[in-house]
């Protein structure tokens, strides 16, 4: 691949993209001129610098070239590192910028590295910022209110449509950074009451009558996924 000099700056052409070269700062050039008004596109010597742009969806800058709108960072380390390797993409670090596309800043990475990159800086999407968010902070409030104020964690959960894992992980800090975490007052350190053989009998004996789970889930104040190993028989007595 050619390589020349540009202000003191290596650069290189683009590889698919004829006339469109990228510089080790991170910008992108270009010397197509046009000539006239009827858009009549024509190679020329000089470098003209492309304009670049983000979007409301993403702040990775991209920029129009000979093939069409394309990412800065992918083009520039296709063009002086080489193809993206399968299962990898850009990393900007050390300097976790995305809009700083200079070459001693990207690299080829796996996901996971990106992931931990945003989490260290606090970029990371996650709680409530997450597009795929479960709960908002005002639903988030609510449960913690409603499960100090006696409510069963199943119940809340067939409310917010969720797992009662969700609604576990939630309470106990795990998940959404601790939001809806209890305070030590709050928790409920008893042992959930075991289910006898004459209450597991009860179980089989309603569910012969028509009840669904999840009616006998409420009688017992239990989960209705603890019901369905009941009956069928993966849990008979110890719950």
């Amino acid at each position: 691949m050619v390589e020349e000099t540009h202000e003191g700056l290596r650069l290189r052409e683009i590889p698919g993209e004829p006339g469109f070269y990228a510089r080790e700062d991170g910008t992108i050039w270009s010397r197509w001129i046009c000539r006239g008004h009827k858009k009549d596109w024509q190679l020329g010597r000089e470098l003209y610098q492309v304009h670049t742009s983000s979007t409301k969806k993403s702040p990775y800058l991209r920029a129009n070239l000979y093939s069409g709108q394309r990412v800065v960072h992918t083009v520039m380390l296709e063009t002086f590192i080489g193809p993206r390797p399968e299962g990898h993409e850009a990393r900007h670090f050390p300097r976790q910028n995305a809009y700083d596309n200079a070459l001693d800043n990207l690299s080829w990475t796996m996901r996971l590295v990106n992931m931990r990159d945003k989490v260290a800086n606090g970029t990371a999407p996650i709680g409530v910022d997450n597009p795929n968010a479960k709960f908002t902070l005002e639903e988030i409030a609510e449960i913690r209110e409603a499960y100090i104020g006696g409510e069963h964690q199943y119940i809340l959960a067939e409310r917010y449509a969720v797992s009662q894992a969700a609604i576990s992980f939630l309470l106990r800090g795990v998940t959404y950074g601790g939001l809806g975490a209890l305070a030590e007052k709050d928790k409920r350190h008893s042992n959930p009451r075991r289910m006898d053989s004459r209450n597991v009998e009860n179980v089989f004996a309603l569910s012969a009558e028509g009840l669904s789970n999840t009616e006998i889930a409420r009688i017992y104040e239990r989960s209705k996924s603890s019901i369905g190993q009941i009956l069928h028989g993966f849990r008979r007595i110890d719950l």
